[in-house]
């Protein structure tokens, strides 16, 4: 059973307010941004959750003591560095024997790897990026100095077997890029097909839940 965890790069904390939700008592939290705890704390509130431990730090050298994790977890955290192998490894020193890692990750994805959701919810978005990137609109936007890296799911294995975890996967998962916000085009029928195949596999017991085909996942699972 676990009982510690710990989410590196916690940001507002949403993920730690789901196991604080299912009443388990011992998590902590570490980031560099005491704005994002500031809002943590918020969310925290307004649910009425209890407020985990807090730890102002760099991911890739908590000073946190060493294997003293059961679960360390984040969503979207490693694709944000040129170099994931400085926080896989404190990961590794945090973790106790035994222990899990769950780390969802967000890359840059080719265009094509979003087409069958396009074709089946928004069509007329795949003529509209091509007409874009043909006039040099699809551009993106940096925000400040953040790093988005195109890292495969090899390139995270490699370096997690060289650091010594065992009983790895990174998985394709998650193809439902249309369930951002409301004001996505077909928002509601992306999301709800997304609860529906959530749901369906949950029943199956098909884990991982949204595991998808190679070359349309919006993630991978590591």
């Amino acid at each position: 059973m676990y009982k510690r965890f710990l989410e590196l790069g916690a940001g507002k904390g949403t993920t730690s307010m789901y196991l604080a939700n299912e009443e388990f008592e011992d998590i902590t939290m570490v980031d560099l941004s005491e704005s994002g705890f500031d809002l943590a704390k918020r969310n925290f509130a307004a649910a009425g959750l209890k407020l985990p431990k807090m730890v102002i730090a760099n991911c890739e050298d908590t000073q946190l003591e060493a294997e003293s994790f059961d679960c360390i977890y984040n969503i979207g955290l490693l694709e944000h560095f040129e170099d994931p192998a400085p926080t896989l490894r404190e990961t590794y020193c945090l973790l106790k024997p035994g222990g899990l890692v769950f780390m969802p990750i967000v890359p840059t994805q080719p265009f094509s790897y979003s087409i069958p959701a396009r074709l089946k919810y928004y069509p007329i978005s795949i003529p509209k990026y091509y007409v874009k990137s043909t006039l040099g609109m699809n551009r993106k936007k940096q925000k400040g100095d953040m790093v988005r890296t195109e890292n495969g799911a090899e390139e995270y294995l490699k370096i997690c077997r060289e650091i010594g975890f065992d009983q790895l996967k990174c998985i394709p998962y998650n193809p439902y890029w249309l369930v951002n916000s409301p004001g996505t085009p077909n928002y509601k029928k992306s999301l709800n097909d997304y609860l529906q195949d959530f749901e369906k596999k949950k029943q199956a017991g098909n884990y991982p839940l949204l595991q998808t085909k190679k070359s349309t996942e919006l993630c991978l699972l590591l």
